[in-house]
């Protein structure tokens, strides 16, 4: 999906597959999923069908083909944690990503 982060051949390769592996690129650098796929995670279906993922960091990370980065620093009370990614296709509950929340 993206350098270093794969999916199983039966995941759709739809905004909630591609939101969660851009989170698992950005999560070493401490970033956030924003735009519409943080809408997405939060329970708000509203992107258009081929929108791109969105990931929100401070710096060194570029955009990829299926994701828009943006550069900035979130405030902490702009911010929902959610827990239950998933992960080589199987449930992680103890894995927390961190959602953009405005």
């Amino acid at each position: 999906m993206f350098p270093n982060v794969y999916a199983r051949a039966e995941h759709p390769d739809d905004l909630s597959t591609r939101s969660k592996a851009a989170y698992l690129l950005v999560r070493g650098q401490h970033g956030v999923v924003a735009g519409y796929s943080a809408a997405l995670l939060l329970g708000a279906d509203c992107a258009p069908s081929a929108a791109p993922a969105e990931v929100l960091v401070a710096r060194n990370t570029r955009s990829h083909p299926g994701l828009t980065v943006y550069y900035g620093s979130p405030e902490p009370a702009d911010l929902t944690y959610r827990v239950g990614l998933v992960r080589a296709g199987l449930p992680a509950p103890h894995v927390q990503y961190r959602i953009l929340d405005e």
